[in-house]
């Protein structure tokens, strides 16, 4: 298996997102911003549609929003702190998002012609 180099310690975050309502993979954007600046956005991900898997790089000993958004979920921010480490660390944080309720269609009745 294959492990990245990086010149400075970071932290990269992997898990998976899955729907509440019937914990399947969910795919949504997951967007990083420092807790302190959340006009900026750092990084992003977009979870896979089969697996729900993302992965970001973070810098160690830091606390981040993870923001999460897509057409089908409820919008989601949780507060992350990476821990303060001196060599490159893997962090699972794994999310379930709430999916929104889709409207019902309104049809009109068919009338029969007999």
């Amino acid at each position: 298996m294959a492990h990245a180099q990086f010149s400075h310690a970071v932290v990269v975050m992997t898990g998976t997102v899955i729907s509440e309502e019937n914990a399947k993979p969910t795919s949504v954007k997951v967007s990083i911003r420092e807790a302190g600046d959340t006009a900026r956005e750092i990084t992003r991900s977009t979870s896979n549609s089969q697996t729900g898997k993302y992965l970001v790089v973070l810098q160690p000993g830091k606390k981040y929003w993870v923001h999460l958004e897509g057409d089908s979920i409820l919008t989601q921010d949780v507060l992350v702190s990476t821990p303060p480490v001196d060599h490159t660390e893997k962090l699972t944080q794994d999310f379930t998002v709430t999916m929104r309720e889709v409207e019902a269609t309104k049809q009109t009745p068919q009338q029969s012609t007999n």
